[in-house]
């Protein structure tokens, strides 16, 4: 294969905030992106082709299979697709740097480095291809390799509230699709002084390849562990084990077949109207249903949170301070 010179930035690690712990600005990509932005709209008017948008992503028919990587590691890629001349390619993370280039006109390889500090999600590139008298403008985005990570987290209101986050899963799943990246978490919540939780909730974090690098991780607490539906689902998750016997899984059929009759047994207006009240006021005393987490670094080291909450909870959006330890 001929390889011919490739424009690429090494980025390195980003630039910590003095003011709040924000991670993931990126701001050396995004200068570089914006300069690139900026010499197309210059060249587009020089060549008379003002309004010229940039409306194909040169990667759009790139087939690519994602790797998983841990933080500290590193992962070679190859992509497929039509590179022209002059065609620069970014990492979006400046964290992440890019060696061992190489460029032909359909196919680019590298390899990508990852701090021990980075972040989980998706690791991507991003392809700038300049205006030419034969093609228009294009760039986008590509996620090729997932950082694999996960966390405790243990945070603390200005009231004592403490909340104790800890994952179920040590990795995080693709969908067959490769575009999405999921791992359960759990959040306890107990009062100040108090050994017991008042609430645990179970929740995932989640990561969509298409998404832009946000400057800080969401958590999203979907159920009560107490709730019939948590009780249903784990026993659906115990019916996906393929090691069960003829006789477990009979079993747990009809119990699961007990629980969904028992939810909608006696079910009537009335009680509908009651349970709908006694829902909404459950979700005013508590309702939290969202974990923001922000941190200077993807390894060990001091957070700040704020929660989505009901409106009687610590005002809704109640802020925690606390610490993020990386689980091996």
């Amino acid at each position: 294969m001929t390889t011919r010179p490739i424009a690429i930035v090494l980025l390195g690690l980003s630039l910590a905030s003095t003011v709040s712990l924000l991670a993931q600005d990126n701001p050396r990509f995004k200068a570089e992106r914006d300069r690139l932005m900026s010499v197309s709209r210059q060249g587009r008017a020089a060549a008379n082709r003002p309004g010229e948008e940039f409306d194909t992503n040169p990667f759009e028919k790139s087939k690519v299979t994602i790797q998983t990587v841990a933080p500290g590691g590193s992962v070679s890629v190859t992509v497929p697709g039509n590179y022209p001349a002059g065609t620069v390619m970014l990492s979006e993370r400046d964290g992440v740097t890019l060696s061992d280039a190489k460029l032909s006109a359909t196919s680019y390889s590298g390899r990508l480095a990852i701090p021990a500090t980075e972040f989980p999600g998706f690791a991507r590139l991003y392809a700038f291809m300049p205006l030419s008298a034969t093609q228009i403008q294009q760039h986008g985005y590509l996620g090729v390799t997932f950082i694999d990570a996960v966390y405790r987290l243990d945070l603390r209101s200005a009231s004592g509230t403490v909340v104790k986050v800890t994952p179920l899963e040590r990795t995080f799943t693709l969908d067959p699709s490769q575009r999405r990246a999921e791992v359960k978490y759990q959040a306890e919540f107990f009062k100040s002084g108090q050994t017991t939780p008042f609430e645990t909730m179970n929740g995932t974090q989640n990561f969509e390849s298409s998404d832009e690098l946000s400057t800080h991780f969401d958590i999203g607490l979907t159920e009560s562990v107490s709730s019939p539906e948590a009780a249903i689902e784990a026993l659906m998750n115990q019916m996906n084990d393929p090691n069960l016997t003829d006789t477990q899984r009979n079993d747990l059929m009809q119990r699961l077949a007990g629980m969904q009759a028992k939810l909608f047994q006696g079910i009537t207006p009335a009680s509908s109207q009651a349970s709908a009240a006694a829902e909404q006021k459950k979700n005013d005393d508590f309702g939290c249903g969202l974990i923001q987490v922000y941190a200077k670094t993807g390894t060990t080291g001091p957070v700040e949170a704020t929660m989505v909450c009901g409106n009687n909870f610590e005002g809704g959006n109640p802020k925690f301070t606390g610490t993020m330890t990386i689980v091996k």
